[in-house]
């Protein structure tokens, strides 16, 4: 099994006992701004490059270079990768588009415990993505 056979987010935390909690965004935290280098990517992306043409162009042309550039700051800490495969156990295992997981102290090509995975809705279906 994988990833993709669980239909509710429900049915993943009832399979890996995990608990949902929601909270709001602190109202204080402050705003970041995305750096003018990325607004100009992005939008030399839109204008010259076929992005939409498949999810991996999609991941590499706009995803990770969002990804990267909210990462920097964290760099000493966490570490991404790009099309990880993962398994929790014979129900929960996949490749997510991106992880972002505790960095090794035995070095950048160590993969150490996830803490965020970020996957693409399939499909126009957000809650089956």
């Amino acid at each position: 099994m994988g990833i993709r056979t669980f239909s509710t987010l429900g049915d993943v935390l009832k399979a890996c006992q995990i608990r949902y909690q929601e909270a709001n965004v602190p109202a204080d935290r402050p705003h970041v701004a995305a750096p003018q280098e990325l607004h100009e990517e992005l939008i030399f992306t839109k204008a010259e490059i076929a992005y939409g043409v498949s999810e991996a162009a999609i991941c590499e042309a706009i995803i990770f270079p969002i990804l990267r550039v909210d990462w920097k700051p964290l760099r000493r800490t966490f570490a991404i990768w790009s099309h990880k495969p993962i398994s929790s156990n014979e129900d929960l295992n996949g490749t997510p588009d991106f992880i972002f997981a505790r960095k090794s102290e035995l070095g950048k090509v160590v993969f150490d415990t996830p803490y965020v995975a970020v996957l693409e809705a399939k499909k126009g279906h957000f809650t089956l993505g």
